[in-house]
């Protein structure tokens, strides 16, 4: 690995445990992001990029007042039938490009058995890189094909564009 600080994976860290407990019973829309952050912070845990930027979203679609923060946003965002996984079983935020499209590469034969089982209606792919692996995933599970929503990840200049589009889209949920 070229990073220099030791990043833990998904099962040793906590996050499968938590991406687990917010698991819907049905999942509707399966959000599909890269890797959890190799800073600690997860969607799951509440403090990330990612669960600020899929907040106001949802604000945005649904109305401030009708949008808690925290633990219930996650809560309300499972009751809806979303469930947001990831690709690769570990960060790669810090990995060098080969070792990162290899980790995401490995993700899909496990993605594919997971929209497999969840037979989700709609498939939100969050980072462009990974589209193609999405893709490839979806078609591996032989299953009838999701409506996909393709967005930019959430960071400053994509921000706004995520927020409009995913608002876009949860107001149809």
């Amino acid at each position: 690995m070229s990073a220099s600080r030791t990043v833990l994976a998904d099962d040793e860290s906590g996050v499968d445990e938590l991406r687990s407990a917010y698991r819907p019973r049905r999942v509707k829309t399966l959000f599909v992001g890269e890797s959890s952050p190799a800073q600690g912070t997860h969607f799951y845990r509440a403090n990330s990029n990612l669960f600020r930027a899929t907040h106001a979203a949802f604000a945005e679609a649904l109305g401030n007042d009708a949008v808690p923060m925290g633990e219930v946003f996650l809560r309300l965002f499972a009751t809806k039938g979303c469930w947001l996984v990831d690709l690769a079983d570990r960060p790669v935020n810090q990995l060098d490009a080969r070792e990162r499209r290899q980790a995401v590469e490995e993700g899909v034969p496990r993605l594919a058995e997971l929209i497999g089982e969840t037979r989700p209606k709609q498939v939100v792919v969050i980072k462009r890189d990974i589209a193609g692996a999405v893709e490839q995933a979806i078609a591996l599970a032989g299953v009838k094909k999701p409506a996909v929503l393709l967005l930019r990840y959430p960071l400053r200049q994509y921000r706004a564009e995520f927020v409009r589009e995913l608002a876009a889209f949860v107001r149809d949920l």
